[in-house]
């Protein structure tokens, strides 16, 4: 599927290179999650004034992350799991990954319980680790195609 740059508007402008939609994707992967909405970038790489957005081809992929503070779910991950997201959904009992997160959690909430120590996970925990598997499988998905 060809990826297309478009202007502010929605207006056609041309198809996008691939080096240009690797561009865009690395661009768009480090903006604050409130930009990433819009999917807006300059469009001076571009050739552009302005500001442009590409739709299409891989380009899709990324308009399915999760719209969260990448740095804060990618700690709260490290600090609360620490495996790969591909472990850990392999050793889930479900392919599903809302119910294998809400399992996991409420393992950790019974251990801390028998061990008699107070639970201390955020309130945000449980989405943020939701949206770490999802994040995991699009960038995999990224680097594949």
């Amino acid at each position: 599927m060809n990826t297309t740059i478009y202007d502010r508007e929605g207006n056609e402008l041309r198809k996008a290179t691939e080096e240009e939609i690797q561009h865009y994707i690395d661009e768009y992967l480090h903006m604050p999650s409130s930009w990433r909405i819009s999917g807006l970038v300059s469009g001076e790489p571009y050739g552009y004034d302005g500001s442009v957005y590409m739709s299409g081809g891989r380009v899709e992929l990324i308009n399915e992350l999760p719209n969260v503070d990448i740095d804060h779910m990618k700690a709260l991950w490290d600090r609360w799991v620490n495996q790969s997201a591909e472990e850990f959904m392999l050793y889930s009992d479900t392919d599903d990954i809302e119910q294998a997160v809400s399992e996991y959690l409420d393992a950790l909430y019974d251990d801390a319980i028998k061990a008699q120590e107070e639970w201390e996970g955020p309130n945000d925990l449980d989405d943020m680790l939701v949206a770490y598997i999802q994040y995991e499988r699009i960038m995999t998905q990224l680097e594949r195609e």
